[in-house]
């Protein structure tokens, strides 16, 4: 078990100091030195072979075998200065104090030799840093490069401002890394700290007396006491979140909303090779809006909890839609379509993406879409409750509707009877007037036989026989075969 825990402890250190030496820039330029001094020792062999004796080449190949072990000896102490401080120290002084032994023995004016030496390898220094500063950062324009010089002198001294790292991770405590390790209060710094971010996040920045306002991305260099107080993201955001509200006969409802938002950029749109575009008044105001809620009970500090501005689409959501669904009885969330109409969850929506908008945009942050999705009761009880009553609504609709109808089939009937016998009545009198005017006796016989032909008559109207009983005809024969015998 101990030598499987050596064999993974050796693997893990070979990954992280040898593995992919190429892709760091000390394990880059040691790779480099050796395949020089590979090729210079080639070199000198074959030429020795082929040349002996030639004056001066020996002192050639000495100069330049020299440079390159040099900067072997550099890439070594710097990668041990990185990984191993105390063995670095200990390498650091050992090399310096064999360099004065032999300095001291084969020249003379040691001291000036050391001291020019020293001016030298300074001014060496501080050259290297002015032109290395001027890549190190991406910076907008050159007249920056002083400022990071003079960062990169303080580090030299550590007396320097902390440098800061935005990264993109999903909570806000845990994207602002320190890089560079600093003192924000430090008396003798010259030169500011920075914040680094990438084109899609700025920073929040004051120094705990006043606020200095949105700043990036890109670059953006922090002065005495300056801190990050949070990172604002410039990209386009999303939020789904349910949503539960009352209608106006108090049933509760669950809708999930969603309002993709973002700061206000006053109609700019991205551009290839540029920042994300934003306003900076406009950011202003969104991180001013910050809310600050107290959770459970009791107002103390340590339930106290800020609501940044990526949280106040929601807040604000949540309060319209509730306010737009208290309008509603339950039944006319799922009224059917009308004609000419909308359904009234695409009104809902409208509604709330309107009333939003307007209260977003004095906030400074530019609302792009939202909507919601079904309207469900918060307990799934309701719908059975609910197909209950509607069942009950709809049997007494038709009972109404049966009731209506029965009576007007009895209003039909009465009318047809009532026109039924004033037919007869009138045909009767129009008959018995002409056997009158043709001077004709009238006997009891002609005017029972007169109207039993009328009788006959009626029931063979085929309108009138479905209002008839069934028997009526064959009653109205047997009359007349008893008056016949």
């Amino acid at each position: 078990m101990e030598a499987q825990s050596l064999q993974k402890r050796f693997a893990k250190y070979s990954r992280e100091t040898i593995g992919g030496i190429h892709q760091r820039p000390i394990g880059f330029y040691t790779i480099l030195l050796l395949l020089a001094l590979v090729a210079l020792t080639a070199l000198y062999l074959v030429l020795t072979a082929r040349v002996p004796g030639m004056p001066g080449f020996d002192i050639l190949f000495a100069i330049l075998f020299g440079w390159v072990l040099s900067g072997l000896s550099v890439c070594l102490l710097l990668y041990l200065w990185l990984k191993f401080k105390p063995i670095a120290v200990i390498a650091t002084l050992a090399v310096g104090i064999l360099w004065l032994v032999g300095l001291t023995r084969h020249a003379q004016g040691a001291w000036i030799v050391l001291l020019l030496s020293l001016v030298a390898s300074g001014a060496v220094l501080l050259l290297g840093l002015y032109i290395v500063s001027g890549f190190l950062l991406p910076l907008p324009d050159k007249s920056h490069r002083s400022k990071v010089f003079n960062f990169l002198r303080d580090y030299i001294s550590h007396v320097n401002f902390p440098a800061y790292v935005v990264m993109d991770e999903l909570y806000e405590e845990d994207k602002v890394k320190e890089r560079i390790p600093g003192n924000p209060f430090g008396m003798f710094a010259t030169s500011p700290g920075f914040v680094l971010s990438d084109c899609d996040h700025a920073v929040v920045i004051s120094d705990g007396i006043k606020f200095k306002g949105v700043q990036g991305p890109g670059v953006t260099f922090t002065g005495f006491g300056d801190k990050i107080m949070r990172t604002v993201d410039l990209r386009p955001q999303l939020r789904a979140f349910p949503v539960k509200a009352l209608t106006k006969d108090g049933i509760k409802i669950r809708v999930l909303t969603f309002v993709p938002f973002k700061i206000d950029a006053r109609g700019r749109q991205p551009r290839l090779g540029e920042p994300l575009p934003y306003n900076k008044s406009a950011a202003f105001r969104a991180i001013h809006a910050q809310k600050m809620e107290h959770e459970g009970k009791g107002q103390i500090p340590e339930r106290m909890k800020q609501r940044g501005w990526d949280d106040l689409p929601r807040l604000i959501a949540e309060r319209i839609l509730q306010n737009i669904i208290s309008t509603y009885n339950f039944d006319e969330l799922y009224g059917p379509y009308q004609p000419g109409g909308k359904p009234p969850r695409k009104v809902i929506a409208e509604t709330l993406c309107e009333r939003l908008k307007a209260e977003l945009e004095p906030l400074g942050v530019q609302l792009v879409g939202g909507g919601i999705s079904d309207l469900e009761p918060a307990d799934p009880q309701v719908y059975v409750e609910r197909v209950r009553s509607w069942q009950a609504d709809w049997m007494r609709k038709i009972m109404l509707r049966q009731a209506e109808g029965q009576a007007e089939r009895l209003r039909i009937v009465e009318r047809a009877r009532a026109e039924t016998r004033a037919d007869l009545i009138l045909s009767l009198g129009h008959q018995l007037e002409e056997l009158s005017a043709a001077r004709t006796e009238l006997r009891p016989e002609t005017i029972l036989n007169q109207f039993l032909t009328m009788l006959e008559e009626l029931t063979m109207q085929p309108m009138l026989r479905r209002l008839l009983p069934r028997d009526t005809r064959r009653a109205v024969g047997d009359i007349r075969k008893a008056i016949t015998e």
